[in-house]
């Protein structure tokens, strides 16, 4: 039983480190694009999408780089981020309804071509995400490079650069800033491929 609220009480965490920026990405793009018609909503998704990453990266290389990438400073950090975010949306006068914003064009439908592209991605999705939760990492570059310097920081609560022997190729840790995040919440690496869906 309690290693079942152990996973529960994990699966929350994770939820909240997804969730954490977003609010705040909500605000931003807002007020980016202003209700201006000329965005597209791939346009405006593939933003979100990069300011996440962008965002949980620069969150672990700070965290790091103060030597307080664990659990609990993550969790502070992304708190403060949904708090300020939901604040910020909450002060929006386009939130709020009072008519200072513009409100963005209606009449944009979706074709059944549309629709089709849509369901396929979900359903590519759907696979992608049942693989990476379903199964073990155990492709070569991610076992002889990434998954070891995500279990270097996690063990030694910093960004720590591994011995070039123990690695097949050098690159900027990158994928391993943000994938780290995922790896906090279980104290596995089970989530770590989750980034590779955005």
């Amino acid at each position: 039983m309690m290693e079942l609220l152990g996973q529960v009480w994990s699966s929350l965490l994770t939820g909240m480190l997804v969730a954490g920026p977003l609010p705040l990405i909500v605000w931003v793009l807002r007020r980016w694009s202003d209700g201006a018609s000329t965005q597209s909503r791939t346009g405006i998704l593939l933003g979100a999408s990069i300011a996440w990453c962008g965002i949980q990266a620069a969150i672990s290389i700070l965290l790091g780089f103060l030597h307080l990438l664990h659990l609990v400073p993550l969790i502070i950090v992304e708190l403060l981020l949904l708090v300020t975010g939901f604040r910020l949306l909450s002060m929006d006068p386009a939130a709020r309804g009072d008519g200072t914003s513009p409100s963005p064009p209606r009449g944009h439908r979706v074709g059944w071509i549309g629709w089709l592209l849509l369901a396929s991605l979900a359903s590519l999705g759907k696979a992608v995400l049942t693989r990476i939760l379903t199964r073990p990492i155990v492709d070569s570059d991610s076992l002889e490079y990434h998954l070891p310097t995500i279990a270097q920081w996690y063990q030694d609560h910093h960004l720590s650069v591994l011995d070039p022997t123990d690695q097949i190729s050098r690159f900027p840790y990158a994928f391993e800033s943000l994938a780290a995040v995922f790896v906090w919440p279980f104290g596995e690496d089970w989530l770590a491929a989750l980034p590779n869906l955005i």
